[in-house]
């Protein structure tokens, strides 16, 4: 579970007792309320698991995501400009307490056929899924969300562009701490630290 010293590890928890992003994963996969989706013999398949004592509603969103961002606006149906998502269904579901529930069930090769241009290797399947929640659960949050992202070829062989990123505004802030605002590209800021710069 965690790191005795530093080092590279399969841990979820470093020797500084800082979670991993791997333990945040897990930590998402023991929720009352979870969504997952599977992939067996080109066939897609979605279930919501519930640990909810009493049964309840759920939205369920599945989209397609292209990879490649240039052609996002051009790419057809639901899809708004300059959006990843090139196609996208909704429909509510009853998710009964305490079990799992199929939600979603189609062949990969239909899903995709739904959009032009889109391969396995250059667009992937989301599923979303949103219900009240029921029981004691509901004292503490009233809605409850899970998402899935499933891909239909090994990572390695997805056709994902390499980044490109236009910095601008760069400011001392202190010695050896800079704020770097991007404008273009996500319109956030980037604190670099470092013992030494050149």
């Amino acid at each position: 579970l965690n790191d005795v010293w530093p080092g590279a590890s399969w841990s979820g928890i470093d020797s500084a007792f800082r979670w991993k992003p791997m333990q945040y994963a897990v930590r998402r996969q023991f929720n009352d309320f979870v969504v997952q989706a599977y992939e067996t013999k080109r066939h897609l398949e979605a279930f919501v698991v519930s640990d909810m004592p009493l049964p309840t509603t759920a939205l369920i969103r599945v989209s397609i995501v292209r990879l490649t961002g240039a052609e996002c606006a051009a790419a057809g149906n639901n899809n708004t400009e300059g959006s990843p998502v090139v196609w996208t269904a909704a429909k509510r579901v009853q998710v009964p307490a305490n079990n799992a529930a199929l939600v979603f069930n189609s062949s990969v090769s239909q899903l995709f056929g739904l959009v032009p241009n889109c391969t396995y290797d250059t667009c992937y399947v989301t599923v979303d899924a949103e219900a009240d929640a029921a029981g004691p659960i509901a004292a503490q949050t009233q809605k409850l969300r899970s998402h899935a992202d499933r891909f239909m070829v090994e990572y390695k062989h997805l056709k994902i562009r390499k980044p490109v990123f236009e910095l601008s505004n760069i400011e001392q802030v202190c010695i050896n701490h800079f704020s770097v605002s991007n404008t273009t590209v996500c319109r956030s800021t980037i604190v670099l630290e470092s013992d030494s710069l050149r």
